[in-house]
């Protein structure tokens, strides 16, 4: 399983690149903003099966980032599973209502890990398939 990252902080993504290597996916990648994401979807790489979102990211707005995305899929065979990934509630639920879809909570346990995320993902590992164009 493919998960990539959109957040601004490099702690959040080292907590979230550790909790999928913990499940041993190799898949994962992190990025700084949402512009950077895009251009990675843009660019013909096979797109992640999730993608964690950050409301504030420096510049942009997670809400925002969603609806680019779900614009570039559209006509896709299969959407990427947008988690709304912010440290505020209210954040996570307006990219929801952007067009994600679902709410995993961010946060860093002792170990380094999400347990949330960590739950989330092995929940949803069975269910998910390879997204093609």
């Amino acid at each position: 399983m493919d998960v990539w990252i959109i957040d601004d902080d490099p702690g959040n993504v080292a907590v979230a690149a550790a909790t999928a290597a913990h499940l041993g996916l190799d898949g994962f990648r992190g990025f700084l903003s949402g512009q950077a994401a895009l251009a990675a979807l843009h660019s013909g790489e096979p797109r992640p099966q999730v993608l964690l979102m950050d409301f504030f990211i420096a510049g942009e707005r997670g809400d925002a980032v969603t609806r680019q995305w779900r614009a570039a899929e559209c006509g896709a065979v299969r959407r990427t599973l947008i988690v709304g990934y912010s440290s505020v509630r209210w954040g996570s639920e307006a990219i929801v209502a952007a067009g994600g879809d679902t709410i995993v909570r961010k946060r860093r346990s002792l170990d380094g890990l999400n347990h949330d995320l960590l739950a989330f993902l092995r929940q949803e590992l069975p269910r998910i398939t390879p997204c093609r164009a």
